[in-house]
């Protein structure tokens, strides 16, 4: 009984599963995404308007899918955006003053998570405005000021990185966990 059904069940699902498939084609077709070309046999000497609208050519979004994935378009949410420049000279002022703020201790505290918060928090950056984390290099923190974002790292070389930047495209002040 189970080896007659065997074959029937196959069947049925193969039957299902083209159905499937030429329903999402048929839906991708209506919604212009792919373009359908005449198979021999079918009457191509009709006039453009007696076989149906021209495809038109897809724009926007439709046209970034259509070609080869860009994934440096893709990881963009990993970037952050940069300030605008009427911002530019705070940023920079803001740059230099936590750079100030870490330089004189930079090659004691950069392994240490605790003592780079505290220096930070010490510029009058609230609590729950500062991130800091281990990075593999150095200590890495993010500050979150009402007009800007600023990121760095303090490196156990004494050397300090710091950027003011307007954040990142869709998650604010802290880098997307992924892309898109």
């Amino acid at each position: 009984m189970i080896r007659r059904l065997g074959p029937v069940l196959l069947a049925a699902a193969v039957i299902a599963l083209a159905a499937v498939g030429i329903e999402l084609l048929r839906v991708a077709v209506a919604a212009n995404h792919w373009s359908v070309v005449p198979v021999a046999g079918t009457p191509s000497h009709l006039p453009p308007g007696a076989r149906g609208p021209a495809p038109t050519p897809p724009s926007g979004d439709l046209a970034r899918a259509s070609g080869p994935p860009d994934f440096a378009d893709n990881e963009g949410c990993l970037q952050p955006e940069p300030l605008p420049s009427a911002s530019l000279k705070a940023g920079q002022a803001e740059e230099q003053r936590i750079r100030a703020a870490l330089a004189p201790a930079a090659a004691r505290i950069a392994g240490d998570r605790a003592q780079v918060r505290a220096r930070l928090e010490a510029t009058g950056v609230a609590a729950d405005h500062v991130i800091v984390q281990a990075d593999g290099t150095g200590t890495a923190f993010t500050l979150i000021l009402p007009t800007m974002c600023v990121e760095g790292t303090v490196y156990p070389s004494s050397s300090i990185r710091v950027l003011a930047f307007s954040g990142y495209p869709d998650s604010g002040c802290t880098p997307h966990a992924g892309g898109h």
